[in-house]
Order: C-alpha cells, then sequence, then structure tokens
C-alpha cells in the first residue's frame, strides 16, 4: 500500500518538476518568447562567456582595453577586469535579464598600443537563469 502511493505521488508530481526548467523557450502565437516562470529554480553560479588571448607562439597578451558591442543595438558593454591568466570576459550573468530568452550577436573587441588588435564575432543566448555561448572562439590568436 505504501508502495502504490508513493509511485503515485511521484507519476502526478513529477510533470510539475519537469515543467519548470531553465531551458523552456516556448513561443505564443505571436512568435514572442514568453517571459520566464517566477518558479523556475536555477543555480547558483554566475556563468560566463570568456576567451584567452594569445599570440602565434601561445604567449598570453594583456589587452589595454577591451570591449563587448551587441552588434543589433550598438550597446558598448564593459565586462568586469579580466583575469591574470589572459582569459577575458566578453559577457557574464550581469547581462542575462537583457537578452533574457533570447540570442543575439556580439563584437569583442581588443586594443593594444593605441590599434584595435580583435574584432571577433560571438553569438551569444540566455535562458530564464544563465547566458550561454552558442558560437565564438574560445583561444584568440593576435597576430
Amino acid at each position: 500500500m505504501r508502495t502504490t502511493a508513493f509511485a503515485l505521488f511521484v507519476l502526478f508530481t513529477a510533470p510539475m518538476f519537469m515543467n519548470a526548467s531553465c531551458k523552456k523557450t516556448v513561443s505564443n502565437s505571436n512568435n514572442t518568447p514568453e517571459k520566464c516562470n517566477p518558479n523556475v529554480m536555477c543555480t547558483m553560479i554566475f556563468a560566463m562567456v570568456t576567451a584567452q588571448v594569445q599570440d602565434k607562439n601561445g604567449e598570453t597578451i594583456k589587452l589595454d582595453d577591451y570591449y563587448t558591442i551587441r552588434t543589433a543595438t550598438g550597446e558598448k558593454i564593459k565586462p568586469g577586469e579580466n583575469g591574470m591568466d589572459g582569459s577575458y570576459t566578453i559577457l557574464d550573468d550581469s547581462y542575462q535579464k537583457n537578452l533574457q530568452q533570447s540570442s543575439d550577436k556580439f563584437q569583442f573587441v581588443g586594443m593594444k598600443n593605441g590599434k584595435q588588435v580583435i574584432n571577433e564575432t560571438y553569438i551569444i543566448s540566455a535562458d530564464c537563469c544563465h547566458i550561454q555561448k552558442k558560437d565564438g572562439k574560445a583561444v584568440i590568436v593576435v597576430q
């Protein structure tokens, strides 16, 4: 009897938990993304899209300045400080609400000695919880 009751409980509650997914991107009849379900439970990670910047010999390059441009709007985004290992943040979860339930193209621009040495395209999306890279280089080699 107890086993049957537990099985029925699981049978009826499992669909509710499966329905509250971060990846849900159902569209309405207007073909616009729906707002996120407020009951979605997100992980506490802070997602970042990053790239290593190095020269042709694999040596880390320190850029003088860098930023990201959202191609569709021209918005200039200045992510946080770069890591000590030559890793640069292109976009992070602090931008998730601006991109929620959609995907867009971004340009990562890097400057060295007053010259633009990097102009790389990235496609980044966001679900209800986090951003993620869809396309773009993990390692950028500066010539």
